[in-house]
């Protein structure tokens, strides 16, 4: 918000016709090599940075999972995560 107020001179200068964007960044880290944790401990990376991604999106969007998930990728997530489905954006 800094940036904002600096480009717009603390409000004395009018956005008009203006969009503000907002970029969220994660990073994830495994205790071990992504190969490691593929075949020693049996874990899907993909998913853990996908479980992530949808916690994000039902934040970012005040929405639950099961209204922002298409009706491809629903049955594979409640399958994998069905706790993110019962999380409540209220």
């Amino acid at each position: 918000m800094d940036l904002l107020d600096a480009l717009s001179r603390s409000g004395d200068l009018p956005l008009a016709q203006t969009q503000l964007h907002v970029v969220v960044a994660a990073t994830h880290c495994f205790d071990q090599t992504v190969m490691t944790t593929i075949i020693e401990k049996n874990i899907n990376p993909l998913a853990r940075l996908e479980h992530s991604a949808a916690l994000v999106a039902t934040t970012v969007t005040g929405k639950g999972l099961a209204d922002i998930v298409t009706d491809e990728h629903r049955d594979r997530l409640k399958d994998t995560a069905p706790k993110l489905f019962e999380l409540r954006n209220d």
